[in-house]
């Protein structure tokens, strides 16, 4: 073989090397830029909620004398608007309605970086 080959070939692979370089440097900038979630208190929560609807008790629940505390973890996005809500513990029928309910939160977030928050909510149900 001769060298002409071996030099063509080493273009070829340094030419590749530095393509995948850059694509990672890329992604790693990228992954820079995602907002940053933080966790907030339930008090702090509350306090910054300036529109709260309250959950139903759900009337099958009542009729089976259902009670109890459900939980969720509650996704606030940098505008005050509720993006996800995650069932964390509690009975299924009573957590439908309250799921349902805090997706119609608004909240008053402090923080001026636009970033998004999370945050622990608890609700009692009696029979």
């Amino acid at each position: 073989m001769s060298l002409s080959f071996f030099s063509r070939l080493y273009r070829r692979c340094s030419a590749s090397i530095l393509l995948g370089t850059l694509l990672i440097a890329g992604a790693a900038a990228g992954a820079d830029e995602a907002p940053i979630v933080r966790r907030i208190s339930t008090a702090d929560a509350l306090k910054a909620a300036k529109f709260k609807v309250p959950p139903e008790y759900p009337a099958i629940a009542r009729q089976l004398r259902v009670g109890g505390t459900v939980e969720v973890d509650v996704l606030i996005n940098s505008t005050g608007e509720v993006d996800k809500v995650t069932l964390v513990n509690g009975d299924i029928l009573l957590a439908k309605s309250v799921m349902s309910a805090v997706k119609k939160w608004k909240f008053t977030l402090k923080d001026a970086n636009g970033g998004r928050a999370v945050t622990l909510l608890s609700f009692h149900f009696e029979p």
